[in-house]
């Protein structure tokens, strides 16, 4: 139902020229399309891919920055009409739609991996594997405050969460846990995971709006993977273990 509802909505917002615009571009290039929850290590995981392959990584990251360029504003600027634009958003999908067809990149990182997978594949795209990375939240959030404000922050998140990490289900329970603690350090922790949440929320929230579906749904994923207690090089290699990357 979800890749129904994406595939109608998505094709009314490209128009019948850009739809077989794209179609006129596809190859059969072995690509894997890469998508998950903030710090599960997408990014880190579409380099080590790209290394074992022997190729490049690419996504949507480096799209918003090209096309930031071209519009002659900044990045910050840039993810604020994305925001706000519905029409600018639905461009960057399109793009990445169109860079992936192509097969540009062995890896493509991007918010709607599985969708625009299940979709390519019906237009006549073969060659790809749809991958979606998890992570437990207290782990994640350890990540994140490492990421952004470093060993003295993360160690509190250590201290708080790591010890039991069944005890939060999402970064905002992860952050409430801090804040509750009162000290100033777990304090600034918490700041840094309720921006992050805040974000992938208005981010799912956007799709949800645009498209009508959920970033997260298994159903349009080959495979779904934990890197809770997995080492960068294992989940590569399990990836690779999926056709037609074998």
């Amino acid at each position: 139902m979800s890749a129904r509802l994406f595939a109608g909505r998505f094709e009314e917002l490209l128009g019948a020229a850009r739809v077989a615009e794209i179609e006129a571009a596809m190859t059969d290039e072995a690509t894997i399309l890469l998508a998950g929850d903030p710090a599960t290590g997408k990014t880190s995981v579409a380099r080590r891919l790209a290394e074992y392959l022997e190729s490049t990584a690419d996504g949507t990251g480096a799209l918003v920055r090209r096309m930031a360029a071209e519009a002659g504003v900044s990045l910050a600027d840039f993810n604020a009409r994305l925001e706000s634009r519905p029409e600018t958003d639905h461009a960057l999908d399109a793009a990445a739609a169109l860079a992936i067809a192509r097969g540009e990149a062995v890896v493509f990182e991007s918010r709607l991996a599985g969708h625009l997978g299940s979709w390519l594949r019906r237009r006549g795209r073969r060659g790809l594997v749809t991958v979606y990375l998890t992570c437990a939240p207290a782990w994640q959030a350890r990540r994140l405050v490492a990421r952004e404000g470093g060993a003295a922050l993360a160690a509190v998140v250590d201290t708080a969460l790591i010890a039991d990490p069944a005890a939060t289900s999402s970064l905002e329970g992860c952050a409430a846990i801090l804040r509750g603690l009162g000290a100033p350090e777990a304090s600034r922790a918490a700041a840094l995971l309720d921006v992050e949440a805040s974000r992938a929320s208005e981010d799912r929230g956007r799709m949800r709006r645009r498209y009508g579906v959920s970033l997260d749904d298994p159903e349009v994923y080959d495979v779904v993977l934990d890197t809770t207690e997995s080492t960068i090089d294992e989940v590569a290699r399990l990836v690779l273990e999926h056709p037609p990357m074998r």
